[in-house]
């Protein structure tokens, strides 16, 4: 593993481990209303990911679905759904421990991070509005975003490259 997978696994593992403490797990057994908005959800993202949802090649509508989950179950209930998408994802591919760790970060935690960031900041300094919500809480951050991972995957691929070219020392 490289540094950087080893760093994505612990920073993911902290902030589910962060999660799953914070959050009533006795009460998400008990409440049958947010079981199914949280499996649910964790079950339409698996297949809309699975599918590669989109309108056309390169517009993807599954990626405007974890800012849409995030906005719907708050924070600590979106990054649940989202792990359970990714272990689902990465059962169906076969992929590797380190791999999910990296994918979990950057496909998971940073667009809800920062889509939650944008809603609390929206929340507590523009005049609430429908629109205003809409389009500040849900489609600038789905942009932000998807530059954001596509800038994210091209940078982990050129330090990943030059570190199994031997570019560096050991």
């Amino acid at each position: 593993m490289t540094a950087i997978q080893w760093l994505c696994l612990a920073l993911y593992t902290f902030v589910v481990i962060g999660v799953l403490t914070q959050i009533s797990l006795k009460g998400l057994a008990a409440d049958k209303q947010q079981q199914h908005l949280v499996f649910g959800t964790a079950a339409v993202l698996f297949l809309f990911w699975v599918l590669r949802v989109g309108i056309h090649d390169g517009l993807e509508v599954h990626f405007l679905g974890l800012s849409v989950v995030t906005l719907l179950l708050g924070f600590r209930y979106s990054v649940i759904a989202g792990t359970l998408t990714l272990v689902g994802i990465s059962l169906v591919s076969g992929t590797s421990m380190p791999e999910i760790a990296v994918q979990g970060v950057f496909s998971v935690l940073v667009p809800i991070g920062f889509t939650y960031l944008v809603y609390m900041l929206a929340f507590h300094k523009i005049p609430r509005h429908l629109f205003v919500y809409i389009f500040i809480c849900a489609f600038f951050p789905r942009c932000a975003n998807y530059s954001t991972q596509n800038s994210d995957a091209w940078g982990i691929l050129l330090v990943h490259s030059d570190l199994h070219m031997g570019r560096h020392s050991r």
